[in-house]
């Protein structure tokens, strides 16, 4: 190797001052000589350790940046992002703000709207307080979110009832039996449950306007009934009353966990209403 040479060199340039590049005498000259190969030597050996640093950068570097770029061709799938697309956020939104209407439908049936507090919401499932402003913007909004879906159950069903064939008392039975089975839900328990001035001034004038078009589809049904003879009555107002009423109260006096289910109290309630509104032959 090039080291090795120039050292025996620099040996025998210690023994003898009269060796040169020749291998004849030259004094001075060959220790010029010497010295030039020796900073050869050094330059060879910098750039040699130069090489090897750099060489060992590009190797970390390298292993480093696996760590973040992907090895996989440029024509692979892209790489699903961990966070949710628009459409997601508004899924999983929609579903947080139910579960907390489920939860203060609960509170509001059991305890009252008063005695229900937005920190007893909260604490059942498991989030502050100020989650619940992300929803809605107090109580009250709450409140008549969850009435609004209770009465929105039975205009579905009276939509559906007035769009379906058959007499008017066809359609009214089973207008009323899906009317008593949603008193025996928590939103529909809730409707009958809150009082008018429970809600503010202008959630009460909707809740009241809610009720009032629920009122008046119910009323056609037995309007048409009575003028196709299956419905003895001479007073559709009245009598749509006293439908509304005997079913709305289900929900004050439904047990969840009593004898009967849902249904079967539907049925039971909805036979006893509507022999009283058949003719009699």
């Amino acid at each position: 190797m090039a080291c090795s040479s120039v050292s025996s060199i620099a040996t025998i340039s210690g023994s003898s001052n009269q060796f040169d590049c020749n291998g004849s005498g030259g004094g001075s000259n060959g220790e010029i000589h010497i010295e030039t190969h020796v900073k050869a030597c050094r330059e060879i050996r910098r750039r040699r350790l130069t090489v090897i640093y750099f060489s060992v950068y590009d190797l970390l570097t390298r292993r480093n940046q696996s760590c973040l770029f992907t090895t996989e061709p440029m024509n692979a799938s892209p790489q699903k992002s961990p966070w949710p697309n628009a459409a997601d956020r508004e899924r999983e939104r929609g579903e947080k703000r139910n579960a907390l209407l489920s939860a203060a439908v609960r509170s509001f049936n059991e305890r009252g709207f008063h005695a229900t507090s937005l920190d007893d919401v909260a604490a059942s499932l498991n989030v502050t307080k100020p989650t619940i402003y992300y929803y809605f913007a107090n109580k009250d909004e709450i409140l008549f979110e969850c009435v609004r879906l209770g009465l929105d159950g039975i205009r579905q069903i009276a939509e559906a009832v007035e769009n379906a064939g058959g007499s008017g008392l066809d359609r009214l039975t089973a207008l009323m039996r899906g009317y008593a089975v949603i008193m025996t839900k928590d939103f529909g328990m809730c409707v009958t449950r809150t009082a008018d001035h429970e809600l503010s001034e202008e959630s009460r004038s909707r809740f009241r306007a809610l009720k009032r078009e629920i009122d008046i589809t119910v009323r056609r049904v037995v309007e048409d009934g009575i003028a196709d003879g299956s419905i003895a009555s001479d007073d559709a107002r009245l009598t749509t009353f006293t439908l509304a009423g005997a079913l709305n109260w289900i929900a004050r006096w439904y047990e969840p966990n009593g004898p009967l289910t849902a249904e079967q109290i539907a049925d039971s309630c909805v036979k006893t209403l509507v022999q009283g509104l058949a003719p009699r032959s």
